[in-house]
């Protein structure tokens, strides 16, 4: 199952998918609220955005996500 979540969500540009609960969210049962939030991950697509809201936050200058980071070459 998590193969075919995987593979669905990556053939259409789906980055993150929550486990679906159609019961409603009660607004007076903290419980409920609760669930609600804490909907378990059944995929993400391991994207970092970390560094982009710290720049955002600190006035605009983010600092390159990690993922796009090159890495050091062989010494010569």
């Amino acid at each position: 199952m998590t193969n075919a979540i995987a593979a669905f969500a990556d053939n259409n540009g789906i980055n993150l998918v929550l486990k679906f609960n159609s019961e409603p969210i009660d607004p007076k049962d903290p419980k409920s609220i609760l669930e609600g939030v804490n909907r378990e991950v059944m995929y993400q697509a391991g994207r970092d955005i970390t560094d982009l809201i710290i720049g955002q936050v600190n006035g605009g200058q983010a600092a390159p996500a990690t993922a796009t980071r090159p890495t050091a070459g062989p010494n010569r």
